[in-house]
């Protein structure tokens, strides 16, 4: 007789996702570059991760387990919004990230924060992933890598050249903001 709530119960997932939805928020913020398509790629996730409730076989691996949704919705969004290009549908794209309004201190952060983005684009897709989900995430390069797909040591190989590759990248905000001289 299972003991509720088991591992893939429900519940249990309820119960994390609650305490973890701030984290994938800024998860999906950081993939989409957009609050309100972060939104709409969190609230797909959560769906699925609610759908598919029994397949969480340990609740310990609950992160990895729903940034690994997080990452899938967002791949499928992607794709079905090429396919929708391809096929000719040009509509144009607003991003909301680049309208700013509200204090000084609020527009001093927005440009950090959009020279941090832009050089997190420039990162290789592999090297930008792997940093999102372990220095954005907090994620374990063992959680990083089911997400991924990918061996623990190729995450943490791609997360050692990706801050390597920021550091250079990042050096003049630095040097602008006085952390360095």
């Amino acid at each position: 007789m299972a003991v509720w709530p088991f591992p893939g119960s429900r519940r249990v997932v309820e119960r994390e996702l609650l305490a973890a939805l701030p984290s994938l928020w800024r998860y999906a913020r950081r993939l989409e570059r957009d609050d309100v398509a972060a939104d709409d790629l969190l609230q797909e996730a959560v769906a699925k991760a609610l759908d598919r409730h029994r397949q969480l076989a340990d609740p310990g691996a609950f992160r990895a387990w729903m940034h690994r949704i997080v990452w899938t919705t967002f791949l499928n969004r992607r794709n079905r919004a090429y396919r929708r290009r391809e096929q000719g549908d040009d509509a144009k794209v607003v991003d909301l990230a680049e309208v700013r309004s509200g204090p000084e201190e609020s527009l001093v952060r927005g440009r950090i924060r959009d020279r941090v983005d832009e050089a997190l684009r420039q990162l290789p897709d592999g090297q930008r992933d792997a940093i999102l989900l372990v220095d954005g995430q907090g994620l374990t390069f063992a959680e990083a890598g089911v997400v991924l797909e990918a061996p623990v040591g190729t995450v943490a190989s791609r997360v050692a050249r990706g801050r390597a590759a920021l550091r250079l990248l990042l050096h003049d905000v630095a040097a602008d903001e006085g952390v360095i001289s």
